[in-house]
């Protein structure tokens, strides 16, 4: 086929010429030098040798070129999800920093004049304080947060089997395995406890309160034992003093209650009276009997003791003269000598 090209215009590679490519401006160029030398005839052996060197080191170029491509191809995918993996992490660390600080196991908080402290606890549990508290964490299985004063809120995710979270105030432990709740506790006084999600077991300390379970949408008022046991000692003393046998809960929750040393052996004479009334010897004689043991009033043991010698007497003469000489050992001036005397006078007809 004719060459129909103009023998005037160079022989160089014109894609080359436009191309932004390192390699082919080099090629580019190496033509260019070549067919300076020579713009008319055609390329000598001598010329090719010259230009076979740049030839070759723009091939090797193109060809590690290829290689970076591949390799980035298969390499690209598995380093951008390691980086967006990592860097997710960090954003992720950085935005729960904001938000929440992770604890040791144990650690006591303050958040004062209204401000608020938010933690992440060890068992994914969130927690917001406005207060003080200390926060144990000690044993994997069992969070507990002593709540001085203030307010906590808490969201617990569902815990495995056996594992607890429990905030403890003065007056009340709340017991939670996954749910969303507040406690309110003020110093000295009472605990209040509100659920958003889930069940709740609220335990008041002290005494003999019942447990409280509270659902979504509840809350209750835990008062504190000390608030609990006054209120409570104040409504025994009015039974008491009106001899009455129609609030028997009222004194059996004030006795069950009392700490020790407290003196209740005024409600304990009353449920053993009470129960004479309605015929309950047995409870009667445990009643005045703990009476006799533990009251530090003379004259409440001279009654209990001379109660049980004559709830003796329904059980047989040799009971009764038991029970009649026990209360005269103890009291040989008591109240009712004169029943005890007369219960062993001499009677017409009967031995003794």
């Amino acid at each position: 086929m004719a060459d129909r090209r103009n023998p005037q215009e160079p022989l160089g590679p014109l894609r080359a010429r436009d191309s932004q490519d390192p390699g082919d401006k080099l090629m580019a160029a190496a033509f260019d030098e070549l067919y300076t030398d020579s713009p008319h005839s055609p390329a000598s052996p001598a010329d090719w040798a010259k230009l076979e060197p740049m030839v070759a080191r723009v091939s090797g170029r193109r060809r590690r070129r290829h290689l970076l491509r591949e390799l980035a191809a298969t390499v690209r995918p598995r380093w951008l999800a390691t980086v967006a993996t990592a860097a997710a992490c960090l954003i992720a660390g950085a935005w729960l920093g904001l938000r929440a600080t992770a604890v040791p196991p144990r650690l006591a908080l303050e958040a004062k004049d209204g401000s608020s402290r938010a933690i992440a606890l060890s068992n994914g549990a969130s927690v917001e304080l406005t207060g003080e508290a200390e926060v144990d964490q000690v044993e994997p299985s069992r969070t507990r947060i002593a709540l001085r004063t203030g307010l906590v809120r808490v969201a617990v995710p569902h815990l495995p089997v056996g594992n607890t979270l429990m905030v403890l105030t003065e007056g009340a432990e709340v017991v939670v395995h996954g749910t969303r709740f507040t406690v309110e506790a003020e110093k000295s006084a009472s605990t209040r406890v509100s659920v958003a999600e889930g069940l709740v077991e609220v335990r008041p300390l002290g005494g003999a309160r019942p447990v409280v379970f509270l659902r979504p949408g509840e809350s209750v008022t835990i008062p504190s034992f000390a608030a609990y046991f006054a209120e409570l000692s104040t409504r025994a003393s009015e039974v008491v003093a009106a001899t009455r046998c129609d609030d028997e809960s009222t004194l059996r929750a004030y006795v069950v209650s009392a700490p020790v040393g407290v003196d209740v052996s005024a409600a304990l004479y009353l449920e053993g009276f009470c129960a004479v009334q309605r015929g309950d010897s047995a409870t009667a004689v445990a009643r005045f009997e703990t009476v006799v043991r533990t009251t530090t009033e003379l004259t409440r043991a001279d009654n209990a003791l001379a109660r049980l010698a004559q709830l003796a007497e329904g059980s047989g003469a040799d009971s009764a003269a038991k029970a009649w000489r026990r209360y005269l050992d103890r009291f040989p001036q008591g109240l009712h000598r004169s029943m005890a005397q007369a219960f062993f006078a001499p009677r017409p007809g009967a031995a003794r």
